[in-house]
């Protein structure tokens, strides 16, 4: 946690190469909250404005999603939340399995970890996991949002407690 995953996701989302291509069709669904699949679902239905079309909103998504003529990526932050109970696995892979085989749907998920759901074709190679930051770039992440003298002994130990994860700088 805390490493940059959504930070990173936000920035690609908001490329202008990205924005240029997809347009509206930008979909960031938080997962923090989706403890179960059916939450998840209906995250993602709302992000995609087809929440309450109907009592099955997974069959909403998918009309959707195949009517749809534009190219579209949907963001799948924090993706573990549903993704790790052991109840849940199947049944999320499954829905990736799912969403995956919709032609034009592009799927980014944040995940901690290395493991990968099954049943999607992710693309290869597969981004390495983010590392924490070397000391010299912790240095400068502190240093760019703090007004403090970067030669403070104190604020180098403070740092290397940090590990050089992101959020806790």
């Amino acid at each position: 946690g805390g490493i940059g995953k959504t930070s990173l996701v936000l920035e690609v989302l908001n490329d202008q190469r990205v924005v240029a291509k997809f347009g509206d069709n930008i979909h960031w669904v938080p997962c923090i909250e989706a403890t179960s699949v059916s939450l998840l679902i209906d995250f993602v239905a709302s992000s995609l404005c087809v929440q309450g079309r109907s009592a099955n909103p997974l069959a909403d998504i998918m009309l959707f999603l195949k009517g749809s003529q534009e190219p579209r990526v949907i963001a799948l932050d924090n993706f573990e939340t549903p993704w790790e109970p052991t109840d849940n696995c199947t049944q999320v892979e499954s829905l990736l399995t799912t969403l995956s085989s919709i032609s034009g749907l592009h799927i980014i998920i944040t995940l901690r970890g290395n493991e990968r759901p099954y049943g999607v074709a992710w693309t290869r190679p597969h981004l390495p996991p983010l590392c924490p930051l070397e000391p010299h770039a912790s240095m400068q992440a502190y240093s760019a949002i703090a007004d403090t003298d970067p030669t403070d002994a104190a604020l180098q130990e403070i740092l290397d407690l940090v590990d050089g994860v992101p959020l806790a700088i």
